[in-house]
């Protein structure tokens, strides 16, 4: 993934935009036209589908189990060529699933996806909605740092505790007809 925008960066354009936010409220990933975008957080959640003023077309999933840490919290999408088609208000999705494409929709300036997320009430309100961000909270310490090489040394490391039982098997059992 590329980040084209980061968390809390550009808050004198956003103000010169008269957008009255401390910094961008959100991660902006770069994306194809037409991509498919998934919901990237692992919690089950119900959908919210939304067109904004300014013709931006975003999905909002609002987590239906409470975070230990955070409550409950919704993640946002935005910049939307459209919603998938089995995506609708009210369903229950996991992480994984595809909720719509990418592109350049509503106020933006190239095709990304914006990523937010927001801790809100059961009911879905948004909580600390004065914190210059729109409520929104740094997503950064929810992103999973976990690389390839991380996944294979975990893998290694499980190829040999299975060679490591196969051969105690196979002593137990040697010799014996």
């Amino acid at each position: 993934l590329m980040i084209t925008q980061r968390w809390g960066t550009n808050g004198e354009w956003y103000q010169a935009n008269g957008i009255n936010i401390k910094g961008h409220n959100g991660y902006d990933f770069k994306c194809f036209r037409g991509e498919p975008v998934y919901h990237s957080v692992d919690f089950e959640g119900k959908v919210k589908t939304e067109i904004d003023n300014r013709g931006g077309i975003g999905v909002r999933v609002n987590s239906i189990e409470p975070d230990p840490d955070l409550g409950y919290i919704q993640a946002l999408y935005w910049h939307l060529e459209k919603v998938h088609p089995d995506i609708y208000d009210g369903k229950i999705i996991n992480v994984g699933t595809c909720i719509g494409y990418g592109d350049s929709t509503g106020f933006s300036t190239g095709d990304h996806v914006h990523f937010g997320l927001k801790q809100i009430t059961k009911t879905g309100r948004t909580l600390n909605s004065n914190n210059g961000y729109t409520g929104a909270i740094d997503p950064t310490t929810w992103f999973d740092n976990t690389f390839i090489i991380d996944v294979f040394d975990d893998l290694q490391a499980q190829i040999l505790t299975l060679a490591q039982l196969i051969q105690k098997f196979i002593a137990t059992f040697k010799g014996r007809k």
